[in-house]
């Protein structure tokens, strides 16, 4: 009896936090991202994100920064992966909680997966230092 074996070779590996919520540390404080926003600017042909841990941000669109720590970063208008610190793009800011101290990502990737007319999807794996990291994906809803 003889047994074939299939493989396939190409794109489909799967990035390893694809499924993980995002998750790490602002300020060395644990952070867990529930709701996000995306507001695309039509004079940088971009998306504005922002990602918070706090529900009560959730306030229709308006665009938050406010009292609580949270993720910031813009993007292109195509799926793609931007590696971090960006050199055309806003980098990835961790901007910490009741304060105006922010410190942009030193290292790591933002990949977008997903843009439609409601949301835009992504994974995230990007650090400042071992206090200020996130990784996982997200999911941010288009404001405008």
């Amino acid at each position: 009896m003889a047994f074939l074996g299939l493989t396939s070779c190409g794109d489909d590996i799967q990035d390893p936090l694809q499924g993980i919520p995002l998750k790490g540390e602002i300020e060395g404080q644990e952070w867990e991202y529930t709701v996000g926003k995306a507001f695309f600017s039509l004079a940088n042909q971009s998306y504005q994100i922002e990602l918070f841990n706090t529900p009560n941000v959730n306030d229709g669109c308006t665009l938050f920064g406010g009292n609580s720590a949270f993720v910031s970063f813009e993007i292109p208008t195509s799926e793609q992966t931007i590696n971090q610190p960006s050199a055309i793009y806003q980098s990835l800011t961790f901007h910490f909680e009741d304060s105006q101290t922010a410190f942009t990502a030193t290292t790591g990737y933002v990949e977008i997966i997903l843009i439609n007319n409601f949301e835009v999807r992504g994974i995230i794996n990007s650090r400042f230092d071992e206090e200020n990291y996130v990784e996982g994906i997200f999911s941010a809803t288009l404001c405008n």
